[in-house]
């Protein structure tokens, strides 16, 4: 996952990474300040996968949709 922090200084700076167990497996330091990044890193991991739980595709919810309008159908058999 990307991820882009702000620094305390103002610096901006974007790297790529995949968590383990939802944070950082190293730590990130400005590239300006050498201030440590790691705490506001994890927390933008927190926020990207909350937002990725709730996200709903819309292939899904199409078919989802169109299942239940089949399954509401009266079945052949009791329209003969």
């Amino acid at each position: 996952m990307d991820l882009k922090v702000v620094c305390q200084c103002g610096q901006k700076f974007k790297f790529d990474v995949e968590p383990v167990n939802g944070r950082m497996s190293f730590t990130v330091n400005c590239p300006v300040g050498n201030a440590d990044g790691t705490a506001a890193a994890n927390a933008l991991i927190v926020v990207q996968r909350a937002v990725a739980a709730t996200t709903v595709s819309p292939v899904a919810t199409t078919h989802r949709a169109r299942r239940q309008r089949i399954e509401n159908q009266p079945s052949r058999a009791s329209q003969l």
